[in-house]
């Protein structure tokens, strides 16, 4: 008796790159030396959701001019919104560069006009310290 085994494999799982971006920023990323120890880990959706030191990027614009309008000393008030920016623009670069990365590590190679990223091995998700 001769028993047959027929196998059909499913296409591999496939997401569009928004799907992908909904699966990265709430993800913990893990920075880690080719020694081995972890660096640093973070949750990209926390960096983007953060006002800064200050809290002064929540409502920006707003806040921008009555703060100027109220304070004794708007120069030292507009330094801490510049300081703010600039630290909230490293993150949205940091942010942009990393989700770059992934999606270049995961770019399923086609010849349609539509870009497919395989599905990311995710693995522990533990919040970062």
């Amino acid at each position: 008796m001769t028993t047959a085994h027929n196998i059909t494999l499913a296409p591999a799982a496939t997401l569009t790159e928004k799907e992908l971006w909904a699966l990265f920023v709430t993800h913990t990323m893990q920075s880690t030396f080719s020694m081995g120890p972890t660096v640093e880990r973070y949750k990209p959706d926390d960096l983007l959701r953060d006002p800064g030191i200050y809290g002064h990027t929540a409502q920006l614009s707003c806040n921008v001019a009555d703060a100027a309008e109220e304070v004794d000393n708007p120069e030292s008030e507009l330094d801490c919104f510049i300081e703010d920016i600039e630290c909230y623009l490293t993150n949205l670069k940091r942010v942009r560069e990393d989700f770059n990365r992934l999606k270049d590590s995961l770019l399923i190679e086609s010849d349609d006009d539509e870009s497919l990223y395989r599905m990311p091995a995710i693995g522990d998700s533990r919040e970062a310290a």
